[in-house]
């Protein structure tokens, strides 16, 4: 095999491997740079120069790990259990769980035609549903038991010493206060509710309604709640409500008509008629607030502390007091 060298000059064979002979050029170089030349040993430093920063980087891993051995980081509380089931017949099935915001969870529940379901929550709160229903539980809901009806009939008793049950309706946020006992229907267009006894507070986007037992109201998916009528009122009051809150829910109709129900209503108004009468105070137009309000403040006894005029400002902690004054002057507690 030929030596590749062979083909090497000489001045070339001497950079190879110092065997040639350096050329004029090549001499001169060298011997420019001789005087340069480093002879000394090496310094001491120069072959731990790299050690000893990767001996730190390890030592600070190991204590890092160590550290993590010792104190591993807390594992997120599991979300507390809000509902467990009571009693199931039939066929219901339980969807698999969703992971909400804030630590929240929602499971859909489907109850097929003959079965039935109660749910237990606080201390002795339920919801009893029977047939067809579908609805939506939310776990780890501290401060209230919170659920969501898409369709069925649902019976609830609200006890007196446990917090209120959050229902989601047509957009709309129910709180069924403690001492309720109620029936919910609802279909995707509507849901009726019966108040049989205690309080439910409707929160709507356009106005507030609450209902004091025995009352109804109605829930419509597009125009909100309706104005609630009392179980046992007289017919002929009951159909001038009804007339004004369908006058009222159209908007923009014929105020005349609008002005002669509110009339007939307000001449005849009692105490038992308060809550109504609080109620139309978030729908009738603001210019007949006042005489809504006047009615109102004749039939109850107005709190000292709250300004009558925050009533027409629809101010919340003066609507609220005026509630419980309207309780009261309801005959209830």
């Amino acid at each position: 095999m030929t030596d590749h060298r062979d083909h090497l000059t000489p001045d070339e064979q001497y950079l190879w491997d110092g065997t040639g002979r350096p050329d004029e050029a090549t001499a001169q170089i060298e011997s420019a740079l001789r005087p340069l030349r480093y002879s000394a040993d090496p310094p001491a430093f120069a072959r731990r120069s790299l050690l000893r920063p990767l001996a730190l980087a390890a030592g600070v891993l190991i204590a890092a790990l160590a550290g993590y051995a010792l104190f591993p980081r807390p594992t997120p509380p599991a979300p507390r259990i809000t509902w467990t089931i009571a009693a199931a017949a039939g066929d219901v099935r339980l969807g698999e769980p969703r992971t909400l915001k804030s630590a929240l969870t929602a499971r859909d529940i489907t109850i097929f035609d003959g079965a039935s379901l109660t749910l237990h929550a606080g201390r002795a709160s339920t919801v009893r549903f029977e047939n067809a229903a579908h609805l939506e539980v939310v776990e780890g809901a501290d401060e209230r038991p919170w659920l969501t009806i898409h369709d069925g009939e649902a019976f609830v008793q609200v006890a007196d010493d446990d917090k209120p049950i959050r229902v989601d309706l047509h957009g709309c946020a129910v709180a069924l206060r403690p001492g309720l006992a109620a029936s919910l229907r609802a279909t995707p267009q509507e849901t009726s509710l019966t108040c049989k006894a205690g309080e439910a507070h409707i929160d709507w986007p356009e106005r507030q309604t609450r209902v004091l037992g025995p009352a109804t109201c109605t829930i419509d998916a597009a125009r909100g709640p309706s104005l609630p009528l009392p179980i046992g009122a007289a017919p002929e009051a009951c159909n001038t409500v009804d007339a004004l809150d369908q006058s009222l829910r159209a908007g923009g109709g014929n105020m005349k008509a609008v002005d002669a129900l509110l009339m007939a209503f307000l001449d005849s108004a009692a105490p038992s008629d308060a809550p109504t009468l609080w109620n139309l105070l978030h729908r009738v137009p603001p210019g007949h607030r006042r005489h809504v309000r006047d009615t109102l403040a004749a039939l109850i006894e107005p709190p000292a502390s709250v300004n009558a005029d925050q009533i027409l400002k629809l101010d919340p902690a003066a609507m609220e007091e005026w509630w419980k004054a309207c309780v009261q002057a309801a005959g209830k507690k």
